[in-house]
């Protein structure tokens, strides 16, 4: 089954302010500095959380924070050495 926005892209006032929360809690987790690239990611999760219907700082941050890790957890390495790059995922 594929999962569809319940909203036409507008928030009310309550869910804006339970995005913001939810972007507080989550980037106060993080270590800090935190680049501006990262802090982008976690908005857009929220609000794609948010679209879904979830309402709930704690979940909306939760949502995006393992979507983060998820993310870092799947970059690409590339061995260096004495023998050709072989592409892996850590």
């Amino acid at each position: 089954m594929i999962a569809t926005p319940m909203h036409d892209g507008t928030f009310s006032e309550d869910v804006t302010r339970a995005m913001g929360a939810a972007f507080e809690l989550a980037c106060k987790s993080l270590p800090h500095p935190c680049h501006d690239a990262v802090r982008e990611i976690i908005a857009k999760h929220i609000l794609e959380a948010a679209a879904f219907g979830e309402r709930d700082p704690a979940k909306l941050s939760e949502k995006a924070l393992r979507t983060i890790s998820v993310e870092e957890m799947s970059m690409p390495v590339v061995g260096i050495g004495h023998l050709p790059p072989t592409l892996t995922y850590v």
